[in-house]
């Protein structure tokens, strides 16, 4: 006889083994694509525009997705007697339409009539597929294609709608990623059907220039970015585009030299990278904001000017690197990601932002020529500076909006009164220092001001107590300005003090590289501390004077 609670555990296993089986069918299907002709219910993953599906201002839809072995595609309501062609790129480029010919052929294979002078990228793949024919040409590393291997993979038809498999093995295995684009043209010559959508329809000839393909970043299957999922602009032209609109992209590449994009109105929204390799991209006098999702890249031959109407900005949610022209035109560029941003190359900007909660972080020296303002987050300077403009301003700092590393910035003359305020702090806490100058100050000179926690390295020989400070030091270099003396308000954080440090004044110590100047006592409020007449600059320490005075 079986004990009853034996029978329970059995029967609860075969619950569970039968409702995980079920979740793991629901939230991992598998492929099963049947060219045959006829395209079931999520055949081909999420039959979804933008997915794995894309339907055209013609009517007809495309379908595409792959496993390990092959690539399929399938197209309804066509005349499948007339042919579909796709171009595949097996190793997309940075820029995409870079490299060489060993990379991949950049222009088109005649088929009835319809070719490209340049490709969107280097290709390695074209298919040719139809009722009775197909064929698939492969790069030939100098810039042309081979001869058609016919009758590949498998094909079939049904009442307008057509499916195709194509082995991976024609370009050497399933590739880490691709990008591609497709469309469907007459005997005579006549496309229609593209995908993506915005490339040109009609008799396009035999010199067409296509701006717009697709993306796919990551071909693994289970985790691939889906086929019509990123719906990138690369500039693709002989002459200069003006009056360029609104646009909503993934990527958008500018790699042509000599050649130009000047913008008109319209909101740019770009989900992916910005990048200018060669030639100009320029704002004009557009009033909408560019806002990039990703990275900004500027390369060595290649310019960005922002636009010379208010609102014409520029957004960026990931890292910018210069290695080339930029020229800000007196509008903003502003850092808004999420996670830590970095900029790499000297910039000079007129107005910078920053919202983003995490940092950013300098790779190189930056400067602000009007405002910095901050939102929300800290910029991380390394051994670079941030550097303000003679007319420039910090406006928003705090608690948790300031500057971590090195900050210069101009004195500031205003009728005879020479001041400036350094919004500093390091990874833990926001110290900032004041300095008013007594006597007279030179107008183009400057400071740079740095702060780090922790006692200095030459504390012993200070004169001040160890175990009575503000374990923090602040660096102030001069950069070419004269003065007799000035005051400076060191601000501190309560986790800089030491538990014996009372409340008496701190003294204030500046170390000039090889000996201690003393001070006079600074007038000291719970958390900063004023110091008066200092002479020179250099790396000041806060504390309680030992029972023992130290000389000069």
């Amino acid at each position: 006889m079986t004990c009853p609670l034996l029978l329970r555990l059995r029967v609860a296993r075969a619950l569970f083994a039968t409702t995980m089986a079920a979740v793991l069918a629901f939230a991992a299907p598998a492929l099963a694509v049947t060219v045959d002709g006829t395209i079931a219910a999520s055949e081909y993953g999420i039959h979804i525009n933008g997915q794995n599906q894309q339907g055209t201002a013609s009517s007809q839809i495309w379908y595409m997705t792959w496993d390990a072995t092959n690539l399929y595609a399938g197209i309804t309501a066509s005349n499948t007697a007339e042919a579909a062609v796709l171009y595949l790129d097996k190793n997309p480029l940075v820029p995409i339409n870079g490299g060489t010919n060993a990379d991949g052929t950049l222009v088109g294979f005649n088929y009835d009539g319809a070719s490209f002078a340049n490709l969107q990228s280097r290709a390695d793949l074209v298919i040719y597929m139809k009722d009775g024919y197909r064929e698939y040409r492969t790069a030939n590393g100098a810039n042309g294609w081979s001869a058609a291997t016919s009758a590949f993979g498998s094909y079939a038809s049904n009442a307008g709608t057509r499916e195709v498999a194509i082995p991976w093995s024609a370009i050497g295995g399933r590739p880490a990623s691709f990008a591609w684009f497709g469309y469907i043209t007459s005997s005579g010559g006549f496309v229609y059907a593209p995908v993506p959508t915005e490339n040109g329809t009609g008799a396009i000839g035999t010199a067409a220039r296509y701006e717009r393909y697709y993306l796919v970043s990551n071909a693994t299957p289970g985790s691939e970015t889906k086929p019509f999922s990123r719906n990138c602009y690369v500039f693709n032209s002989l002459a200069d585009e003006t009056g360029f609109g609104t646009i909503g992209t993934w990527d958008f590449t500018m790699n042509s030299a000599g050649r130009s994009i000047t913008r008109g109105a319209g909101l740019w929204t770009i989900g992916g990278d910005f990048r200018v390799d060669a030639g100009t991209v320029n704002f004009g006098a557009s009033p909408d904001a560019a806002n990039v999702s990703g990275n900004v890249s500027i390369a060595g031959a290649g310019t960005v000017t922002l636009s010379s109407a208010i609102g014409g900005d520029l957004n960026v949610a990931e890292n910018w690197t210069n290695a080339g022209t930029f020229i800000p035109a007196g509008r903003a560029v502003g850092f808004t990601g999420a996670a830590t941003q970095t900029l790499t190359g000297a910039t000079a900007f007129d107005y910078l932002s920053l919202n983003n909660p995490n940092e950013l972080q300098l790779a190189s020296a930056v400067t602000v020529s009007q405002q910095f303002t901050m939102i929300d987050g800290k910029v991380r300077t390394g051994s670079n500076a941030l550097v303000i403009g003679a007319n420039g301003t910090i406006t928003g700092s705090g608690s948790a909006r300031y500057v971590i590393g090195n900050l210069q910035k101009p004195i500031k003359v205003t009728a005879g009164n020479a001041s400036q305020s350094f919004e500093i702090g390091d990874a833990g806490a926001y110290t900032p220092v004041a300095l008013s100058f007594v006597g007279t100050a030179t107008a183009s000179g400057s400071i740079v001001a740095s702060t780090a926690a922790g006692d200095h390295a030459q504390i012993a020989s200070s004169g001040l107590n160890p175990a009575r400070t503000a374990n923090r030091t602040w660096t102030l270099q001069n950069v070419g300005t004269g003065f007799t003396s000035l005051d400076a308000t060191f601000n501190f954080a309560a986790a800089d003090l030491d538990a014996g440090a009372g409340p008496a004044n701190f003294a204030v110590r500046r170390w000039n590289g090889s000996a201690w100047s003393p001070s006079t006592v600074g007038t000291r409020t719970a958390m900063s501390t004023l110091a008066t007449g200092i002479a020179a600059l250099g790396e000041f320490q806060l504390g309680e004077v030992q029972t023992w005075t130290v000389t000069a």
